[in-house]
């Protein structure tokens, strides 16, 4: 069977990526063939060919539209727990929620499998140019209702971000399914590989952003979390004007489509709602701890994985030997614990990611290494964040970015695999391996750290009279 959800994506490299982890097994995201990496080699010294042959992989790479009538979540569930044969357990936890490198270290630090909310699917063929919102809105509808009508435990976001995608957007058609209950194929899981008594820590990130409302459980979703701001993208502005003058894009101004605004779980951070209730109740019936980790921005779980990791070393009465700084799906939650290196992860190449890199900065162990695996995702955008800064943020530490060709960034096509293989090469010189395993009292007592608000933390909610809210910044976790 063909697979469902790219090996690549944000949900599908979390789940890789703990599965590989709890093995000790270094993650290769990307596992490209020998031909493939001499050919983008060679392409590197050639941008615009380079760029052309990424859309052209687009292009044939998306899903048959055909599948939409067909595909359903027991398939996308069986497909993400396959990552987990042979680790039988038991376990003392199981973690289930929001994706992202935060919850992957999280999930390897407890020594638990992770099991995804979300599950992308990206089908050939979007708007019919880079920047026709109305168009990728249209094969988003069209596809997303013939999938909820076999689905009725997903809600889906049609994921149009025509900045951070750049010139890609007419080639994909995103489709993020959620699960809004528990499916039966988890509850087995669970039963079969958690110990009786043993804890559900549901991780659940309300980050909010605003998206137009297309039916009862499909909405549409513009721009994503980075530098720019959410009306920016509604309303536009200089910068977006010039990066898309840049592009030789004739659309200036922002983004819309005629339908209903209003606020939600962001897209690819977000926990949809439904999906605690069900997982609590399920705890509550099969006689299983149900600890919920809240969080109002994902970064907050990376902070929280970060604080996890520096308890686990206390616990071994010894210091880290280094911090590891991850970026989006460029990740190797083995690395942490081969190497003994507190693994602080950021989203992206952005402003927004930079800012929460500095509050973290003075955290990290002073005269020891930093190991920086920045993305390369090809696109230069108006919250990119040059490479010069990410120099100057280091600047004095021991620091240094692995398999990356500076004058490249952020287009430089061996850092797809380098990073991997150089961080793997420098754990078989440093070896110190992190033998504990995180308690659930721990993990709270993290959390503590870091100023908890009451148990059931409040969710997003539509802002009166249609108006759409920034997101807030503010630090908010609950434990229950």
């Amino acid at each position: 069977m063909h697979r469902l959800e790219a090996r690549e994506g944000s949900s599908q490299v979390t789940t890789r990526s703990v599965a590989a982890a709890l093995r000790l097994q270094h993650l290769d995201v990307y596992e490209l063939p020998a031909w493939q990496k001499a050919g983008l080699t060679l392409l590197n010294s050639f941008p615009a060919a380079l760029i052309r042959v990424i859309e052209l992989n687009y292009s044939v790479s998306g899903l048959d539209h055909a599948l939409a009538r067909t595909v359903r979540t027991a398939d996308l569930v069986r497909e993400s727990l396959a990552h987990y044969e042979g680790l039988e357990g038991p376990f003392e936890a199981v973690v289930i929620g929001a994706a992202g490198q935060g919850a992957a270290h999280l999930a390897v630090a407890l020594g638990a499998p992770f099991l995804p909310q979300p599950f992308v699917l990206g089908f050939r063929g979007g708007g019919s140019k880079a920047d026709d919102a109305r168009a990728a809105q249209r094969s988003g509808q069209a596809l997303s209702e013939l999938i909820l009508a076999n689905n009725p435990d997903v809600c889906i976001v049609n994921h149009f971000d025509p900045i951070h995608d750049g010139r890609f957007t007419p080639y994909i058609t995103h489709a993020r399914l959620k699960l809004i209950e528990l499916h039966e194929e988890y509850a087995a899981f669970v039963r079969s590989r958690l110990k009786p008594g043993g804890a559900l820590v549901f991780l659940d990130c309300t980050a909010p952003w605003p998206q137009f409302r297309i039916g009862p459980r499909l909405t549409f979703q513009i721009g994503g979390w980075g530098g720019i701001a959410p009306s920016e993208y509604l309303d536009g502005s200089p910068r977006i004007d010039a990066m898309k003058a840049a592009q030789g894009s004739p659309h200036r101004g922002g983004w819309r489509v005629d339908f209903p605004l209003e606020q939600q779980p962001e897209s690819e951070w977000g926990t949809a709602p439904g999906l605690r209730e069900s997982v609590r109740a399920f705890a509550e019936r099969e006689g299983y701890r149900f600890v919920p980790v809240t969080a109002v921005e994902p970064e907050q779980l990376g902070e929280l994985a970060f604080l996890a990791h520096a308890r686990l070393y206390e616990k071994e009465g010894r210091e880290p030997a280094g911090t590891l700084v991850e970026m989006f799906t460029r990740t190797d939650p083995a690395a942490a614990r081969l190497a003994a290196l507190l693994p602080c992860w950021i989203i992206w190449n952005t402003t927004e990611s930079l800012a929460f890199l500095q509050r973290m900065l003075p955290r990290f162990p002073q005269n020891k290494p930093i190991l920086f695996t920045p993305l390369a995702n090809f696109v230069v955008t108006p919250d990119l964040v040059p490479w010069a800064q990410w120099a100057a943020t280091f600047a004095g530490r021991q620091w240094q970015a692995l398999g990356w060709n500076p004058d490249r960034w952020p287009s430089d096509a061996p850092a797809m695999w380098r990073p991997t293989e150089a961080l793997a090469r420098y754990c078989e010189a440093h070896p110190n391996p992190m033998r504990a395993t995180l308690t659930i009292d721990e993990l709270v007592d993290c959390t503590k750290q870091i100023n908890i608000p009451s148990p059931d933390g409040a969710s997003p909610t539509k802002p009166p009279s249609g108006e759409v809210e920034e997101r807030s910044r503010r630090p908010r976790y609950c434990e229950g």
